[in-house]
């Protein structure tokens, strides 16, 4: 709370980096992310922030493992399927 874009990524970076750098028994974890901060062009509502923070989060899946994205990363096309 009572943070901008940049602060919720240094934010969510410091999360994945625990998660990433931290041991928890013999799986491999990994953690996608999705951000989203108030107010915002698209944030009108508590509800349009967790939407957009979930669109975050799918964009995060789509593009691969351990990442942070938000709603604006979800907005740009997927490369990934066309570098196939």
């Amino acid at each position: 709370p009572g943070t901008d874009q940049n602060g919720a990524l240094v934010v969510a970076e410091r999360i994945l980096l625990s998660v990433m750098t931290d041991v928890i028994g013999p799986a491999d974890v990994t953690i996608s992310l999705g951000m989203a901060v108030a107010p915002g062009a698209s944030v009108t509502s508590p509800e349009r922030l967790v939407e957009s923070a979930d669109a975050g989060l799918y964009a995060a899946k789509r593009t691969g493992r351990n990442r942070v994205c938000s709603v604006a990363d979800a907005r740009r096309p997927d490369r990934s399927k066309s570098a196939r």
